[in-house]
């Protein structure tokens, strides 16, 4: 660890008074998160959850999250490509088949998200905000009325391809002739793009942000994260019973970071039971996962 000089004799600058507020701020958040999570102690093994080597742990519930400060979850919606798909009879549609969620007040069908880790308890997601929903009338889309979901995902490199139906009209009608939105033929296969994992974020502004994880072992030799730091940083701290493992700060827009150790090492740790201790400023975290 860097002293910091502060000598303020004639002539001399005061090093903590020249530094700037900015710098301030991040030094000082630092030295909050080394004593937090410095002072948490490690569950028993018996209640470790176990996760396996590339299983990424995302933000969709709490079940991965043990204490949470100053950080928003937020809902990602995927952006639309256009149709790829369509049918050589106008008077047909090609579908996926999924069940699409009516919205009586828009008066069109959208698609939401539900989450469940044992197929029984089933839990909404963003208090069933969209996750994909229809294109406004006068977009030119095939989506202006009804959206037949994807099944799942296609993982095309770090990025989720939803493949859904757009359809031209409700259950009780199509877009007639005369408003922009018609054409004659009733739909297509759409493409809709995600950032993978991008599901959920948890976003910290200026304020920074933690989050502790649950304990659980730690089954690989390297961990991962997926994260948007492009003005500012996440720092992780890997928790176990003996001491730290501290991370160098990860910045920038990456899908798939390796975190790399300024203090302690990972393969000392590995097999044991830990917990992380992640911090965000001006950040968004989508997953974590070891290899």
């Amino acid at each position: 660890m860097r002293r910091v000089e502060t000598d303020s004799s004639p002539g001399k600058v005061n090093r903590i008074s020249a530094m700037s507020n900015h710098h301030r701020r991040i030094v000082v958040h630092r030295l909050l998160l080394a004593l937090s999570f410095g002072s948490l102690s490690v569950a028993a093994a018996e209640d470790a959850r176990s996760i396996p080597v590339g299983q990424r742990q995302l933000f969709l519930d709490d079940d991965a999250i043990a204490k949470i400060e100053h950080l928003q979850r937020t809902l990602h919606q995927p952006e639309k490509r256009g149709a790829v798909i369509r049918s050589v009879n106008p008077s047909q549609t090609i579908q996926t088949r999924t069940a699409p969620i009516w919205e009586s007040a828009a008066k069109h069908y959208n698609i939401q998200l539900v989450t469940s880790r044992d197929l029984v308890h089933w839990q909404r997601v963003a208090e069933r905000a969209p996750f994909l929903e229809a294109s406004p009338l006068g977009a030119g889309a095939y989506d202006t009325q009804t959206i037949i979901g994807p099944s799942a995902p296609v993982v095309r490199g770090d990025e989720l391809w939803f493949y859904y139906t757009g359809v031209r009209h409700r259950h009780y009608g199509f877009v007639a002739s005369g408003y922009d939105d018609y054409y004659p033929d009733k739909g297509a296969v759409c493409p809709a793009v995600l950032r993978r994992d991008g599901f959920v974020s948890l976003d910290a502004g200026e304020e920074p942000g933690t989050l502790l994880t649950k304990p659980f072992v730690l089954a690989g030799k390297t961990l991962h994260v997926n994260v948007d730091a492009k003005a500012g940083e996440l720092g992780v701290t890997v928790l176990d019973g003996d001491g730290q493992t501290v991370a160098e700060p990860v910045t920038g827009d990456q899908a798939c970071a390796v975190l790399r150790w300024k203090s302690g090492d990972l393969a000392n740790v590995k097999g044991k039971t830990v917990n992380l201790g992640l911090s965000l400023r001006k950040a968004q975290l989508y997953s974590f996962w070891s290899e």
